[in-house]
């Protein structure tokens, strides 16, 4: 696996997964079908990333996490977003047969537009979250959302996970759902 230790690290994934120059398998192994292995080495803070709009997530619809990551028993702090018009928000923006595993997030504050998840806000094509939770704050302002603990919406699988999270849509639009685990889900919970 290709391991990670710090916070930058892990910001550097984001930018490679998000890139349009092919993403994280072209630029690891000039492969954009290439299998990624991501390991979590340590416990992560980013507070660091907590300035203006926060943490940029891995993944977008466009160019989404299909890799593994390992999370290795370990947590990440500190997690804010503030997109409150931006889709796909979490940790994880969007995961496209990507699997996440074995993760806790603790102490988030994520505010976002469409699909907003702790660890995921868009969970797809025989994705997996497994072995995660999420503790914090997570909210959207939109008329139409899906807000979850772990996941906003899901088509693939999550299992084995939870969530402690202050989940919230400020509005009262029947148009948007909220859930302790995922906002919305088509697939295996």
């Amino acid at each position: 696996p290709l391991e990670i230790y710090t916070a930058s690290q892990l910001a550097e994934i984001a930018v490679l997964v998000n890139s349009k120059l092919g993403g994280l398998e072209r630029f690891l192994f000039n492969n954009a079908d290439a299998a990624v292995y991501l390991k979590l080495m340590n416990d992560i803070d980013l507070s660091g990333y907590q300035g203006g709009e926060g943490w940029m997530p891995i993944g977008t619809d466009s160019y989404p996490f299909k890799g593994t990551f390992d999370g290795n028993n370990k947590v990440i702090t500190g997690l804010k977003i503030n997109h409150s018009d931006t889709e796909c928000q979490g940790l994880f923006g969007y995961i496209s047969g990507g699997t996440v595993r074995n993760l806790g997030v603790i102490n988030i504050n994520i505010q976002g537009g469409l699909n907003v998840g702790g660890v995921a806000g868009y969970l797809e094509n025989s994705g997996i979250i497994e072995n995660c939770y999420s503790t914090g704050t997570i909210s959207s302002e939109i008329p139409f959302c899906y807000v979850g603990g772990v996941v906003g919406t899901s088509y693939a699988t999550v299992r084995n996970c939870y969530s402690t999270c202050s989940v919230s849509a400020a509005t009262s639009s029947s148009s948007c759902t909220v859930g302790g685990v995922a906002g919305r889900s088509y697939g295996s919970i």
